[in-house]
């Protein structure tokens, strides 16, 4: 006999007998071959990227108080004119900054002692801003570096 005739004749006979038998009973399948759950709605809203698409998978950030702004944005200024040193341009702006941002630390009390003593703080760091720009700069356009001005300037 030919060889492709006998691989002819197995095919057809295995393919009768697959096709008489009746099927594999189903089995339940184990824990680690079931399919995963869905996934959940995410409970945050995506962030966005600077040209405003959303990055799925990140949470936003946590909401910022008006007064820890306020006490960021003192900070930011007073670095800003430690490291202007002479450049007086950018001393007095930062001088400005500070006392916008003074003001606001002082608008934002509630009362407290602690707030109080938060708003006496900014004002102190304000006024030993102004003596030193005006030590180095003399004035300032848009911010009073005169001690006894109210914070935040009226200038």
């Amino acid at each position: 006999m030919r060889r492709g005739a006998v691989v002819g004749a197995l095919s057809f006979l295995l393919g009768a007998c697959a096709a008489n038998k009746p099927p594999p009973a189903a089995e339940p399948a184990s824990p680690a071959m079931q399919a995963p759950p869905p996934m959940q709605a995410q409970p945050y809203a995506p962030r966005t990227s600077p040209q405003g698409y959303p990055q799925p998978g990140y949470a936003p950030p946590p909401p910022t108080t008006p007064s820890r702004q306020a006490g960021a944005d003192f900070d930011k200024a007073q670095r800003e004119l430690e490291v202007a040193a002479g450049d007086c341009t950018n001393a007095c702006r930062a001088l400005s900054s500070m006392d916008r941002a003074a003001g606001r630390i002082c608008s934002l009390t509630s009362g407290s002692d602690e707030d109080a003593q938060r708003c006496n703080e900014a004002k102190a760091r304000v006024y030993s801003a102004r003596d030193k720009v005006k030590s180095t700069c003399g004035n300032c356009p848009d911010t009073s570096v005169e001690r006894s001005a109210p914070v935040p300037s009226t200038k």
